[in-house]
């Protein structure tokens, strides 16, 4: 059964309303409740009014606060109004959060427009869910469970290409129940591009219930680019990668989209860069998917893990948030200090080892100077609830036997991690 929460400020009108309506028009699959972040002690009665124009019967809708629904995890949050997407507590779900920009029609109040208001506001939120009920979320059974042990199709390096009908089974057998699909290195890798590859994808998923989580988006362009064109590039990789997502029923992309000035100097500035992203908010806010936006390696000006959370907080959580790349942070030094500063905007985790000296080798947990006993005290602290996503380099032939590592590895932390107390930054 799908879990879907809608919050606005009240949960007097517009809330309430897309409860009732989410409820009459979906299955008897899906469980919708409604709540506030500032709840009033009794439904709105113009809502309750235009409800039962429509033949719907709001006798057993109450306002609720949004902190009642704490331990819940929801399949799909939408927040509606300003007030909720700020004040909605990002861990009512593991992923999907789609916001909608609908003002308050109790703004109206007291006025001859009351009324009318409360219609033209329930057309709004009807023809959303009429929007919502259409997408691929509804149609996929497939589910994800908290905390599952994830891994990422580019395990397999970009030299090997990506076969489902191959791979899955494998990853499967080994305890895996949740893939990052790595668009990353191409069509060499995994076409998305390619309807019959696509297809191919989307029916494994359904056949081992082993759906995907999050995709890699590649790096085609500069956000911060003063080249109109170049920014465009890169947008429209996120638009491009945003439809597959939806496509196949992932719930982030991952992106090394805020690595500025990493590999080559800064063509342009931070101020390009926050208006690039404003472009790209716009569209990722009307879908459930949202973006992650990764560490680097590298440990300079611009691309350091705090000065790329910083740039994060400008947005809200409904549509950017993090991924934590433990090789990356052991190579900078920078776990604790992301750990510390990240708060509710860790989404999602690429999960890797190396040797801390540079050498961004992605090995198998274990294998290199990553305290990930550690780690994973840290995240049961924050109840990280998130896939945990091991994105690893396969470095023999012996593909099921390293996955089986890995697996083993991951069953072990999951036991025997110890607590993690902040480490201050210096």
């Amino acid at each position: 059964m799908k879990k879907v929460l809608f919050i606005c400020t009240g949960n007097a009108g517009r809330s309430q309303m897309a409860e009732a309506l989410l409820r009459k028009s979906a299955d008897r699959n899906v469980s919708v409740l409604s709540a506030g972040v500032d709840p009033w002690n009794h439904l709105h009665p113009i809502a309750v009014k235009v409800l039962a124009e429509d033949g719907i019967i709001t006798d057993n809708q109450y306002p609720k606060h949004v902190q009642s629904m704490t331990g819940e995890n929801f399949d799909l949050v939408v927040t509606i109004g300003e007030p909720a997407r700020q004040k909605t507590p990002v861990s009512l779900t593991n992923g999907r959060w789609i916001h909608w920009d609908i003002s308050d029609p109790a703004d109206m109040d007291g006025t001859d427009q009351s009324y009318e208001t409360f219609k033209r506001t329930k057309l709004k939120i009807e023809k959303n869910i009429n929007e919502l009920l259409a997408t691929p979320f509804f149609n996929n059974k497939l589910k994800f469970e908290n905390k599952t042990m994830g891994i990422a199709t580019g395990f397999l390096t970009h030299k090997v290409r990506f076969e489902p009908s191959i791979h899955m089974p494998m990853f499967k057998d080994a305890g895996f129940n949740a893939l990052e699909l790595t668009v990353y290195y191409d069509v060499g890798h995994f076409d998305g591009n390619d309807k019959k590859a696509v297809s191919e994808l989307g029916g494994m998923c359904r056949e081992l219930e082993l759906p995907v989580w999050s995709i890699h988006t590649r790096d085609t362009g500069d956000l911060s680019s003063p080249d109109a064109y170049e920014r465009m590039r890169q947008i429209d990789e996120f638009m491009y990668c945003t439809e597959l997502a939806e496509k196949l029923g992932a719930v982030f992309l991952t992106s090394h989209a805020l690595i500025i000035g990493s590999k080559r100097p800064l063509k342009g500035s931070k101020e390009q860069l926050i208006e690039s992203l404003y472009m790209l908010l716009e569209r990722i806010e009307k879908s459930p998917v949202r973006v992650a936006f990764e560490n680097h390696s590298i440990n300079s000006p611009g691309v350091r893990g705090p000065e790329i959370l910083d740039i994060i907080k400008l947005f809200p959580r409904s549509a950017f948030g993090f991924v934590l790349d433990t090789g990356h942070s052991n190579i900078t030094g920078e776990t604790d200090i992301i750990l510390q500063n990240v708060e509710d905007r860790l989404f999602t985790l690429h999960l890797n080892d190396n040797d801390g000296k540079g050498s961004d080798s992605h090995l198998a947990p274990g294998q290199g100077t990553v305290q990930w006993e550690k780690l994973f005290g840290a995240l049961n602290n924050m109840d990280y609830r998130g896939v945990y996503m091991y994105e690893v380099a396969s470095k023999t032939q012996e593909l099921k036997k390293e996955l089986d590592v890995i697996a083993e590895k991951h069953r072990e932390l999951k036991k025997n991690y110890i607590d993690f107390h902040m480490v201050s930054p210096q």
